[in-house]
């Protein structure tokens, strides 16, 4: 048969979107209350949000059924807020994209590629959804809507054939096409008050718009009764006029993705697996120092700490580097193993 009637599928990296499966859980895998601006749970993730509520996000198994997904992230109400305000909002999902990774969308030029967003989500409120994508300063966005047909029902939502942004804003503002900057981000709303919303849909606003995060003057108030849950996975957005089937990857390369943004030393109990310090540097007194090199180069230079479990003594001065740390003693003899545990924090 010749190659040209042999049909491949899709090939290769599709998914900008990295842990899109919600597979890595670094931080927490419990219920954890949401705080504003962080990822405090599924790797990735960022919450932000503006309301008078409060809510947790945890690790769930509940999961769409045969189609690969291990966990699913899980929002639950733990205190209401039934009455959206103007102003509010809460982000169900949102992930970050890397310059480097959204330059092949060509955006702010006429190459500018046609891409398309698609979701697993299951929420105990039916009804209409907001969501947008945005540039790095949010000058330049596209809103979109969905709904959620049934409560408590896993549904695969697809967002297609979105056109590409073949401009800047109308102030002058670049898209950061490259570079290891914010370069794009993806939100979806389960609160979004009338200040945000009413743009046209699945168009480019350029004009710095408010209301162009979302497209439908419907939407649910998600937050508005107690121990509301909702469940979202299997997060791809790729370069295509219509959406094709999850990419999984495995645990190793999403793992290894997720180290770039985050990662965390883990404490697995006590052993003899130790990195002491032999000697001090440039023999001066109370200059001892020691190096430790992550799995892989972060996309900048991380911050240090939630620190716990230091040998001996705690290091006085930490330099962090994209690829290794080094910590600095005031005395020989001080180790790190197996029950010392850190965090390097690297992300947008």
């Amino acid at each position: 048969m010749p190659l040209s009637k042999i049909q491949f599928g899709n090939l290769g990296r599709r998914n900008l979107v990295v842990n899109g499966g919600t597979l890595i859980w670094q931080r927490a895998i419990a219920a954890t209350a949401s705080v504003n601006a962080q990822v405090t749970t599924c790797d990735r993730v960022t919450n932000q949000f503006s309301h008078g509520g409060a809510t947790t996000t945890e690790r769930s198994t509940d999961v769409p059924a045969g189609q690969g997904f291990q966990y699913s992230l899980k929002h639950v109400v733990t205190t209401a807020d039934a009455s959206m305000g103007t102003d509010d909002y809460y982000d169900v999902y949102q992930t970050r994209l890397e310059g480097n990774d959204v330059a092949q969308l060509c955006y702010g030029t006429s190459s500018a590629k046609k891409t398309s967003l698609s979701f697993w989500i299951k929420s105990s409120v039916a009804g209409v959804y907001n969501g947008a994508i945005t540039a790095q300063t949010a000058k330049i966005k596209i809103p979109f809507n969905f709904t959620i047909s049934s409560a408590d029902t896993w549904q695969h939502i697809k967002i297609e054939n979105l056109p590409g942004a073949t401009a800047g804003a109308d102030d002058g503002t670049a898209w950061v096409a490259s570079g290891n900057n914010l370069g794009l981000l993806v939100r979806i709303f389960g609160m979004l008050g009338t200040r945000w919303r009413g743009g046209a849909d699945r168009t480019w606003n350029t004009a710095n718009d408010e209301n162009a995060y979302g497209s439908s003057n419907s939407q649910v108030n998600w937050m508005g009764t107690l121990s509301n849950t909702l469940y979202i996975t299997g997060v791809q957005f790729e370069i295509s006029s219509a959406s094709t089937d999850f990419e999984h990857r495995s645990y190793a390369d999403e793992l290894d993705g997720c180290y770039r943004y985050y990662y965390k030393k883990p404490a697995d109990g006590g052993g003899e697996d130790d990195l002491v310090l032999a000697n001090d540097y440039n023999n001066s007194t109370g200059n001892f120092w020691m190096s430790f090199y992550y799995p892989r180069q972060m996309r900048a230079r991380p911050t240090y700490g939630n620190a716990s479990g230091w040998v001996t003594q705690v290091p006085q001065t930490i330099n962090e580097g994209v690829r290794w740390v080094a910590f600095q003693f005031t005395n020989g003899g001080a180790y790190l193993d197996r029950s010392t545990t850190f965090d390097l924090d690297a992300e947008m």
